[in-house]
């Protein structure tokens, strides 16, 4: 018994045994290159996805900035309007009132979030991502300082009655600050739809 094991051993050359061997080899590399490859595709679709749902988000980020900045610069003209018809600070409560508060838009951040955590970040145009770095970061400051308006806007108004004068400079002021930042926001956000060609989305 032990003799036919051992012939049958000694037929199969060393030849054939590397062949065999290589054959498996290459197998199992070209089914692992081509699930790399599947994989592959399967980010830079997801990138191009993400991508696309960002390009959404900041046009509907400025489509929805813009009319704010808008109603803000009309408050500034006419409290800056109002100031000079009452240079005493003895404006009719019912003028003020009209100009007396913040218009403030709703801008998103989820898609360029989304960048993020997919890791979609290492599949897009390095330009495009230090573009969107840059935004993203304008329109952080941008929220930062609509909500610390929020927040401190009843203290502000009750100095309407301690200083008329001062508390309408003051929101002006404010104002005016916030006016600047969205308008350079909105000049990022055009740069980049000009940058990607998408200005067609508006």
């Amino acid at each position: 018994m032990k003799k036919i094991v051992k012939n049958n051993f000694k037929k199969i050359s060393y030849g054939a045994l590397f062949i065999e061997l290589t054959g498996i080899v290459f197998a199992v590399l070209f089914a692992l290159a081509v699930d790399e490859w599947n994989q592959d595709n399967e980010h830079q679709e997801l990138a191009q996805k993400v991508m696309k749902s960002v390009q959404l988000e900041i046009n509907d980020n400025k489509n929805d900035l813009i009319p704010h900045l808008l109603t803000n610069s009309e408050r500034v003209n006419n409290l800056n309007a109002l100031l000079e018809k009452f240079p005493a600070g003895d404006a009719p409560f019912s003028e003020i009132k009209a100009q007396w508060g913040i218009s403030l838009p709703n801008l998103r951040a989820t898609a360029w979030d989304s960048v993020l955590l997919t890791n979609s970040v290492t599949r897009i145009d390095l330009k495009k991502i230090e573009m969107l770095s840059g935004i993203y970061k304008q329109q952080k400051d941008f929220n930062e300082y609509a909500n610390y308006l929020v927040r401190n806007f009843g203290e502000l108004s009750g100095k309407l009655s301690q200083g008329q004068k001062v508390a309408l400079n003051i929101h002006m002021i404010n104002l005016t600050t916030l006016i600047s930042l969205g308008s350079s926001l909105k000049r990022s956000y055009q740069k980049f739809q000009d940058y990607e060609g998408d200005s067609s989305i508006n």
